[in-house]
């Protein structure tokens, strides 16, 4: 410790303070990643389901984990895009 004997800092209490000052650093650290997160599952989910990937990117950086809960609940079935797919690709091949 630059020299401070270490029984001066830990009876100082300078070493937990230290400890405590790193933690407090940390936390939002992990919080902003875990936003972020957040944001990019969202994005990757709604463009795989054919909705609009930027919007739910927004709304999951504003509103975090109540934005992931709402797009649980409104979020389209697979197997219902997967048929919209089909549809559409019917649609779009030439009659024989």
């Amino acid at each position: 410790m630059l020299g401070i004997p270490t029984q001066i800092a830990l009876d100082n209490g300078a070493l937990g303070a230290g400890i405590l000052a790193g933690s407090l650093c940390i936390v939002p650290i992990i919080i902003l990643v875990i936003w972020i997160a957040i944001g990019v599952w969202l994005y990757k989910d709604a463009e795989k389901r054919g909705k609009s990937g930027a919007l739910w990117l927004i709304i999951g950086l504003v509103t975090g984990i109540i934005g992931i809960i709402i797009w649980l609940i409104v979020r389209p079935d697979m197997s219902e895009v997967r048929r919209q797919q089909e549809q559409q690709q019917q649609y779009q091949q030439p009659p024989q």
